[in-house]
């Protein structure tokens, strides 16, 4: 009797490449899924940056509207003056000081973030009424993101204590009033 020979068991080529490129599709599937997350986190972590700096500015703006008092001599004008004053936007002070715009400053949130802010009175001749103001934020290769806001005061100036009525004053005025109406 002949013996047979036995076949040796094993892989084929065939079978080995046709493994390998499952094994390869599916090593790209997830490397692309780690790229693509890697890629949203980056853009979240800028979104985020941002959103800092912007809070920065804003508060940066708030201070600057609160402190500002507007000058005397430009609320006593009349007329035609008042009205050249109200055309003229160079020469109307704002909350930046004479010019309208603030000089880019740097953030001290993060280092490569830049603002400036530029006010513009909401009614020229009620400098009260608030400021719309736009806040432009450079970062980067000259990548820049603006907002518009309207800021008004939320602080009551020391001088305004000095000429108002306490809530006794006022009704004392108002009951001398009705009684002389009475007469």
């Amino acid at each position: 009797m002949i013996p047979r020979m036995r076949r040796a068991r094993g892989f084929t080529l065939l079978e080995v490449m046709m493994a390998t490129a499952v094994l390869a599709v599916g090593t790209i599937s997830v490397l692309m899924v780690f790229g693509t997350a890697l890629s949203f986190a980056h853009r979240r972590q800028g979104q985020q940056q941002l959103t800092q700096v912007l809070q920065e500015a804003r508060s940066d703006a708030r201070a600057l509207v609160n402190s500002y008092r507007p000058s005397k001599s430009g609320a006593s004008q009349s007329g035609s003056a008042a009205k050249d004053r109200a055309a003229n936007t160079t020469g109307v002070a704002s909350p930046a000081g004479q010019d309208p715009e603030t000089q880019p400053k740097n953030s001290t949130v993060f280092a490569a973030y830049t603002y400036k802010l530029r006010f513009e009175p909401v009614r020229r001749d009620v400098p009260e009424s608030g400021w719309r103001t736009t806040v432009t934020v450079n970062w980067g290769d000259g990548q820049e993101y603006a907002e518009a806001i309207v800021i008004t005061s939320d602080v009551i100036p020391d001088e305004e204590f000095a000429s108002s009525k306490t809530y006794e004053e006022e009704r004392a005025g108002i009951d001398a009033a009705k009684s002389r109406e009475k007469r």
